[in-house]
């Protein structure tokens, strides 16, 4: 049986930029409306994932791509219109252009949206689902049907949904009429927290790659480069001066996207696996999530702009380098990553027990050490989002999250920036600055370059990307194969990309290990601003001091028979569950005890 998501989140910001001429020919009837912009070495669109803040403004019409309502509103260069003003906390919605079929931002709170069902847990397991969703829907009187099993929960979904708050009494009322329910939370939606030494490469967009380099905002990456082992061959001169070619035995750092899925693209390595809890497949790649209809957009509003988050963040961590095509990623010339993509979040949205079970299976993959969440949804870390994230702590699992995009706003106030057990990350600028968009709190980590287009679009990131369009509706598609993005989302792939060249450094690191490493080596933003963490990553600094720091193994975690988990964790034996309807089976299983 299909988990099954029903409501979209809300939308992004692009800006339509000539393209390169040594990449394609410039798109004549959209010039562009920016005068430092149209100067630049643009990429083919701007992308912004983060609210319109203070007085309107004059901007290009509006055109949204799907994703979360942390996302910016979409700009592209024709007639300017004016955004409506971003309301001071708690943030409304903002009404975009009508007469384009815009959507309006969600309420910034999941609750107050509409929720698909409960995510319950029982403490003795159903012996039939079907007849559990019935009991539901005896006892409150609403149409409950059973949809699906995963992780040590199950999923029921309302046959018409409900604003979450209202989901959230029942949900109390059942569970003071079931004595056998240990917890049943409404299944909320999910937000993407998507806003937007000297070392040469020979990649185009070297000269925009500015958070690789040193400065004010950049991370001391391509400095780092030359610290990392090395994956071809090296020589080695042996008995009788024979030298031989003696490949160097060092294993890529496993990194984990939990995401919009995977999207090929030439200046990128394909993914090592993954899988789709979106369409509940083994095929987690990312179709886009635009939609012209509002069939497509699962009922809610057309949107234009596939998101492409997730490939946005593979790109940062890991984009081909010194090949001259696109950009350059973290990881450098030598790529010595794996991806592996957790598709969660699709045209109509995501819903929070896909999403569970997308962390909780990067949390089991043996293959990861590094897991990436870039969302941030305006609500206390639900226990089920805590429990996969301790469980990939137990496994030796570095977590990092996004601090959110919401300036007026706490950072403490979005998860899973706000759960225990992740490194939770802020945004600076091209110059060293708190991003104007960033969320900022007690919890934050570090922070680390997010760009920031308020200033301009090319002190934004420089992207991979593919399938933009422009255009009223139907859209014509452009020939661009780069973007300029900026968020919260970004800065947390930055330090992604740091945690797998600290591990690539030293394998031997404990995940506690590493959140040290970037804490102790990080460096003071240009202006003190609190709420910012310990300040901007280094990767040179972070890199050194990896490799002069002995690994320490974690201990070993008391049995606890309070908690149960899945019997069989693997992909298939899951989705046998779920196309089946079969009984769950658990276990008792090691505790995880939360970072203080």
């Amino acid at each position: 049986m299909k988990l099954r998501p029903l409501f979209a989140a809300a939308a992004l910001t692009v800006v339509a930029l000539p393209l390169p001429n040594h990449l394609t020919k410039a798109d004549a009837e959209a010039p562009a409306t920016d005068k430092t912009a149209s100067a630049r070495k643009a990429s083919g669109v701007v992308t912004s994932e983060v609210p319109a803040t203070n007085a309107p403004v004059a901007t290009a019409a509006t055109i949204v791509t799907p994703s979360a309502h942390m996302m910016a509103a979409t700009t592209e260069t024709i007639p300017a219109v004016q955004l409506a003003q971003t309301p001071t906390p708690p943030p409304a919605r903002v009404q975009f252009n009508p007469d384009r079929m815009q959507p309006m931002m969600p309420d910034i709170d999941p609750m107050n949206r509409p929720v698909a069902g409960f995510m319950v847990t029982y403490k003795n397991e159903p012996n039939d689902p079907d007849e559990a969703a019935r009991n539901l829907s005896d006892k409150s009187g609403k149409d409950i049907r059973y949809n699906a099993s995963a992780e040590n929960f199950h999923v029921f979904d309302l046959s018409t949904p409900m604003i979450g708050k209202d989901a959230a009494k029942i949900a109390e009322e059942l569970q003071k009429a079931d004595p056998n329910i240990e917890s049943i939370t409404p299944d909320i939606q999910v937000d993407l927290s998507q806003a937007q030494t000297n070392v040469q490469t020979n990649d185009p967009y070297w000269p925009d790659m500015w958070h690789l380099r040193g400065g004010p905002g950049g991370g001391n990456f391509a400095a780092a480069w030359s610290l990392l082992p090395k994956k071809e061959p090296s020589p080695f001169t042996g008995i009788g001066g024979i030298v031989w070619n003696v490949a160097q035995n060092f294993k890529k750092v496993g990194a984990a996207v939990i995401d919009t899925g995977d999207r090929a693209h030439v200046d990128m390595k394909a993914r090592s696996g993954g899988f789709d809890f979106y369409n509940n497949d083994n095929d987690p790649t990312d179709p886009g999530d635009a939609c012209q209809t509002a069939t497509e957009c699962g009922g809610s509003s057309i949107r234009k702009f596939h998101s492409l988050h997730g490939m946005h963040i593979q790109s940062i961590i890991g984009a081909n380098t010194n090949n001259a095509i696109g950009v350059a990623g973290i990881m450098g010339p030598e790529q010595m990553v794996n991806f592996y993509h957790y598709r969660f979040f699709g045209q109509t949205g995501s819903r929070l027990s896909a999403y569970v079970a997308a962390i909780g299976a990067a949390a089991d993959n043996p293959n990861v050490r590094v897991v990436n969440l870039s969302q941030a949804t305006y609500a206390p870390c639900p226990t089920t989002v805590q429990n996969v994230i301790n469980r990939a702590a137990s496994n030796n699992k570095v977590v990092v999250a996004s601090a959110g995009n919401v300036p007026t706003l706490p950072a403490d106030g979005f998860f899973p920036g706000n759960c225990k057990n992740v490194i939770t990350v802020a945004a600076t600028s091209k110059y060293g600055t708190a991003a104007s968009y960033s969320s900022r709190g007690s919890n934050v980590t570090v922070s680390a370059a997010g760009g920031d287009m308020s200033t301009a679009p090319a002190d934004g990131l420089t992207v991979n990307t593919v399938d933009q369009y422009t255009g009223p509706i139907p859209p014509t598609k452009i020939g661009t194969t780069q973007e300029y993005i900026h968020g919260t989302s970004f800065s947390a792939a930055v330090v992604s990309g740091l945690a797998a060249q600290v591990l690539l450094a030293n394998p031997g690191l404990n995940y506690k290990q590493v959140k040290d490493i970037m804490v102790k080596t990080a460096r003071p933003l240009a202006e003190p601003t609190p709420g910012m963490g310990a300040g901007i990553v280094d990767a040179f600094a972070a890199v050194t001091l990896a490799q002069n720091t002995q690994g320490v193994p974690l201990p070993v975690a008391p049995a606890n028979t309070s908690k149960k988990v899945c019997d069989d964790k693997s992909l298939e034996a899951m989705m046998l569950r779920l196309m089946t309807g079969g009984q769950f089976r658990c276990k008792k299983a090691p505790a995880v005890a939360a970072e203080p």
